[in-house]
């Protein structure tokens, strides 16, 4: 399946927790920015460099993908690992090879 990332200015979207009195790991917080984004939870990703963000998205319903930099232990099975520590260029190559796993997004 192929797909396409579509990137928004954050400005037009983005709403401030305090706005909408919702914080991670509530997955209250993605679901209103999928909403206002005009996209189904099920057709978006999240990329976070916390644990708390990564359940709130996979809680969401969205695919979560772990910017893990510190080499955290991520207790999801279904939550996509990543970091740079290998190198921009393997780090760069890994990443591409591990978001072809987000194909299972209808």
């Amino acid at each position: 399946m192929a797909f396409s990332l579509s990137f928004f200015v954050i400005t037009s979207v983005f709403t401030c927790p305090y706005q909408i009195n919702i914080w991670k790991p509530d997955p209250g917080i993605y679901k209103h920015a999928a909403h206002n984004m005009g996209f189904p939870v099920g057709q978006c990703i999240v990329i976070d460099d916390g644990l708390v963000g990564v359940e709130a998205g996979y809680k969401a319903g969205m695919k979560a993908f772990f910017y893990n930099q510190f080499n955290e232990t991520c207790d999801s099975p279904s939550v996509v690992s990543f970091s740079l520590n290998e190198g921009t260029v393997g780090a760069s190559w890994n990443l591409k090879k591990k978001l072809k796993t987000i194909g299972d997004l209808s």
